[in-house]
């Protein structure tokens, strides 16, 4: 059996190193990807969960800017104050509903 170039012998030691190192950080990047994924769909939860609060909290804001604007005539009409409140009324059960199955 002939002797073999220890400097070949080097580059294939290198190279089997290469690919092991090469499949360590295929490994850890599919890792990372699930880790992400999961951090990803852990938020997507907490932020549904947020949702029918956030909404209901526009809904409040909106209805009390719309109070405090002025009438153009001077005078609000009463029926006008009714519909904001069962429109506010509306979107508050709404948002309720909609965010209390969730959990």
């Amino acid at each position: 059996m002939p002797e073999e170039n220890p400097r070949l012998r080097n580059l294939a030691t290198r190279k089997q190193l290469l690919i092991v190192e090469s499949e360590l950080n295929r490994r850890m990047l599919i890792e990372d990807g699930r880790a992400m994924a999961r951090e990803l769909h852990h938020l997507g939860e907490r932020a549904t969960h947020w949702r029918g609060l956030i909404t209901a909290g526009i809904a409040t804001i909106a209805a009390f800017r719309s109070r405090t604007e002025p009438s153009p005539i001077g005078k609000r009409s009463w029926f006008g104050s009714i519909l904001n409140t069962v429109r506010v009324g509306t979107s508050l059960w709404t948002a309720l509903r909609n965010g209390k199955g969730r959990r």
